[in-house]
């Protein structure tokens, strides 16, 4: 059971992603790459170095993120944690030669969720073993707080890792707008 728990701490992780990851379109500009990069720019910019207005919008838009409150984590301060270390380059775009889609191919430094997850694991069970005699006396209460510093401590301690990513856009009545399969590339770095 307390293993379940730990997952589903793991898939709100990916909510918050998700929805922090949402790609918004920009004005279009008289050259499609310009218009692409400031896309880009504004968007990953705000993951670089989020204020805490940003991040209170990020954990504002995201639901389920009360779950957090079951394991004593402050779910802005996961969210800062797991964005610490968030880094990119925009490479290159590529338009079409029809004009209408376009490719922003972009190098992400971030904290992978699948390391996050395995160091998540890998300390509860040095605790589990560590903690052995008090594990039969804890209160459920007492046992989601310890997780939630489990989690906190593995996505503090996860390195992050560089991987490419493709995003693309499509031109949709005059303005350029990352196409429906943007999120998910930009999930894809993520999961590096």
């Amino acid at each position: 059971m307390r293993k379940l728990k730990i997952a589903v701490v793991a898939l709100i992780t990916v909510t918050v992603l998700g929805a922090g990851m949402s790609l918004v379109g920009c004005s279009s500009a008289p050259d499609p790459e310009e218009a692409v990069r400031a896309s880009l720019e504004a968007e990953l910019g705000v993951f670089e170095s989020p204020s805490q207005e940003q991040l209170d919008e990020i954990v504002a838009e995201v639901a389920g993120l009360d779950e957090f409150a079951t394991y004593g984590i402050d779910a802005g301060e996961y969210v800062k944690t797991m964005l610490d270390g968030f880094a990119y380059s925009i490479d290159s775009i590529e338009v079409a030669e029809d004009g209408k889609t376009a490719v922003g191919n972009v190098t992400i430094t971030c904290k992978s969720i699948v390391s996050a997850t395995e160091k998540a694991e890998s300390i509860t069970e040095e605790w589990v073993i560590e903690n052995a005699e008090s594990l039969a006396t804890m209160t459920d209460d007492e046992m989601n707080l310890e997780i939630g510093k489990l989690l906190m401590r593995a996505m503090a301690e996860s390195e992050p890792v560089t991987s490419s990513c493709s995003l693309d856009y499509e031109l949709v009545d005059g303005t350029w707008t990352p196409a429906s399969t943007a999120e998910s590339q930009l999930m894809e770095a993520f999961y590096a």
